[in-house]
């Protein structure tokens, strides 16, 4: 796009193939950083996924030592009870 010459007062004017030429790059370099973004979102995604199957599998595992603690619990009560009757 032409810039405005100072030192010439006449008008210049900017013709419709360099505006549509302006508007093409602009619009290549928009999808340009978009695309880039995605790509990195994408990689934080997968990252946070596999937090989330970690914690997942940390909150199941102390679920189930909770659930064998209280079976063992239960056990030893119902066994005392039996064992004094």
């Amino acid at each position: 796009m032409p810039s405005p010459d100072t030192t010439n007062p006449q008008r210049q004017f900017v013709t419709k193939p360099d505006l549509d030429a302006a508007i093409t790059s602009l619009k290549e370099l928009m999808d340009a950083r978009f695309d880039t973004m995605d790509a990195r979102f994408a990689a934080i995604e997968s990252r946070f996924s596999a937090m989330d199957d970690k914690i997942d599998s940390r909150i199941s595992a102390a679920a189930n030592k909770l659930l064998l603690a209280l079976v063992v619990i239960a056990g030893s009560i119902i066994a005392s009870l039996l064992y004094t009757s």
